[in-house]
């Protein structure tokens, strides 16, 4: 009977066993602890700032010179501002405007006529240009001149800086840097081109004038046309 019992308790403790291999206490073992992973991005952003250094650009308005061909049949906005001898005492003897024809077949031109038994003639014409400052410039024009006088010339003046003229007695000298046209005297008007070249001043203006010159006696005619000043 003893024995009976103890087998009966040794087979229940055997089942026990299977059961609960780790014994009958069995060790929850911890999880360990959760590890959280932060990863920073770091982002460099590289900003290219340029400076770029402009000048303020010019927009002179075109043409240049108005009414530079006269066909409008009015001098304005050309001005006649010298007149030597001076009008109207001598007006029998010299005469000036817008005539007909002009260079080329065009209307109108502009025209000086001087028959005044005189030592020194001058007529001078003149406009006020709206320019770009510190910019160079080219002046283009078409004339003639008649008569007998060996003196008869034509000058082109910006800023009363002498920069073109038709040949005259003056010196060498005075002539340097200038672009002189040959002078053809003939009974018929024969066009010439004359031409230069100018620096505006810082103002941004620039008064162009063009002087008509005889120096002895009479019979002398100038006609001037297609007035142009471009940038160069």
């Amino acid at each position: 009977m003893y024995l009976t019992t103890s087998l009966v308790a040794l087979s229940t403790l055997f089942y026990q066993t299977l059961a609960a291999p780790n014994g009958a206490e069995i060790q929850k073992r911890a999880s360990p602890p959760a590890t959280t992973v932060v990863t920073t991005v770091v982002a460099t952003i590289t900003a290219t700032s340029t400076l770029t250094s402009t000048t303020p650009s010019c927009a002179a308005s075109t043409p240049i010179v108005k009414n530079g061909n006269f066909e409008t049949g009015a001098l304005a906005p050309w001005e006649i501002t010298n007149v030597i001898p001076p009008l109207p005492a001598y007006a029998q003897y010299l005469s000036l405007g817008i005539q007909s024809p002009g260079y080329a077949g065009s209307e109108y031109a502009f025209v000086v006529t001087n028959d005044l038994a005189s030592s020194y003639v001058e007529v001078d014409l003149s406009q006020t240009l709206t320019v770009c400052a510190s910019t160079k410039y080219k002046f283009a024009a078409e004339y003639y001149q008649t008569g007998s006088d060996p003196e008869t010339h034509v000058e082109v003046f910006v800023d009363e800086k002498l920069i073109a003229q038709s040949p005259s007695g003056q010196s060498t000298a005075n002539k340097r840097d200038v672009n002189e046209i040959e002078k053809r005297a003939s009974p018929t008007p024969a066009w010439t081109s004359l031409s230069g070249t100018f620096t505006a001043s810082p103002s941004g203006t620039a008064l162009l004038r063009v002087s008509f010159i005889a120096t002895n006696y009479l019979t002398v005619q100038w006609g001037l046309d297609n007035v142009v000043v471009t940038p160069a």
